[in-house]
């Protein structure tokens, strides 16, 4: 393992708060930020060599708070946030192709009480660990997907 890490120069590419960012073996990402109650996301496509990130637009999916993102070697990605005191998750798989297109994301669907939290994604077979704050302590979950 190398280290320390030669980070780029830092450059802005939106507005907004609470951002998370997840990266498959390809160098694409997605990131997902709050910007006035509302949740966006955006893809993207890094060039290493030049630590440039090629973006598309900023796309709402949702309202709330907290947001978190994980990505897949498969390209599947999961994201969850907080909407008045509850969680939520979607999941989708975005074309990174073109990088404006809307991907087909499953609408939010509730699962939990709290407050901030993140999560964590892998595939063969899909899976998803997720973890979050309620009531001052700490909680997890462990996901399978269905089909």
């Amino acid at each position: 393992m190398k280290m320390p890490i030669n980070w780029g120069k830092g450059q802005q590419y939106d507005t907004g708060s609470s951002n998370a960012v997840a990266m498959d073996d390809f160098g694409h990402v997605v990131e997902v930020h709050v910007g006035s109650g509302r949740l966006f996301y955006r893809l993207g496509a890094v060039n290493f060599d030049k630590q440039m990130i090629t973006w598309g637009y900023s796309q709402q999916y949702d309202t709330g708070d907290s947001n978190a993102v994980a990505i897949a070697g498969s390209g599947q990605i999961v994201e969850v946030h907080v909407g008045s005191d509850r969680l939520f998750y979607s999941y989708g798989t975005p074309g990174f192709l073109d990088l404006n297109q809307r991907f087909a994301q499953s609408p939010s669907i509730y699962y939990d009480t709290g407050g901030p939290n993140a999560v964590a994604y892998a595939d063969n077979p899909f899976r998803a660990v997720e973890v979050h704050v309620g009531s001052g302590r700490l909680f997890y979950r462990v996901g399978n997907f269905t089909s």
